[in-house]
């Protein structure tokens, strides 16, 4: 079930005896990013194959998962051309906006409530937003990838969807911290096209 995974701030915590349940993973996956938590998520709901299947069912037709983390992430070498792991900014945007306005209720509260109190994107469009718009979000990062995908709620209470990607295929070791400085520019227009609207 994939390579040694590294980042998982709560699931490092847990001692081997300790029962998860998949909602609690869930939580962890979406809240913090926690690597573990996702890869116990796609075992327990048939893997990347299921998962993909499930997103054509939902419409997504360019999204696919095909590994576990951390090999999710990982850009392989020499074969920049390959569909693999991939998706794109519009087939998310997409993809969110079908699921808000259609999913199983329950599902779906369970499924913005994780989101709203995201603690790893404090630095990116939550920062960018003036305090009263509300922000469901979820962040990837990868091999010179960065990526934002976001639910905004306006004060007006107007939703919009945005997704922005960041990816250096020249420089597949640049730091996280240049491409959150590329990826904020990249949301800083975004938000710019929202006040603007909501402004009206």
């Amino acid at each position: 079930m994939g390579g040694q995974v590294s980042y998982a701030p709560v699931f490092e915590k847990f001692s081997p005896e300790k029962t998860v349940s998949l909602s609690e993973a869930c939580e962890a996956a979406l809240r913090v990013s926690d690597n573990r938590a996702a890869n116990f998520v796609l075992s327990l709901t048939g893997g990347p194959e299921k998962l993909t299947a499930w997103l054509r069912k939902w419409g997504d037709h360019v999204t696919r998962v095909d590994d576990y983390e951390p090999e999710i992430n990982a850009f392989p070498e020499g074969k920049a051309g390959e569909e693999r792991n991939s998706t794109t900014p519009l087939s998310a945007v997409e993809l969110w906006r079908r699921l808000d306005r259609e999913m199983e209720a329950t599902a779906r509260v369970r499924w913005l409530q994780a989101m709203v109190g995201g603690e790893v994107s404090g630095t990116l469009l939550r920062a960018l937003l003036p305090e009263n718009w509300q922000v469901y979000d979820r962040t990837g990062a990868g091999a010179g990838t960065r990526a934002l995908h976001a639910r905004v709620v306006s004060p007006e209470g107007e939703v919009y969807y945005l997704a922005a990607h960041v990816d250096a295929f020249k420089d597949r070791d640049l730091s996280l911290e240049r491409r959150d400085e590329l990826l904020r520019m990249l949301l800083q227009e975004a938000v710019k096209v929202m006040e603007e609207r909501a402004a009206r």
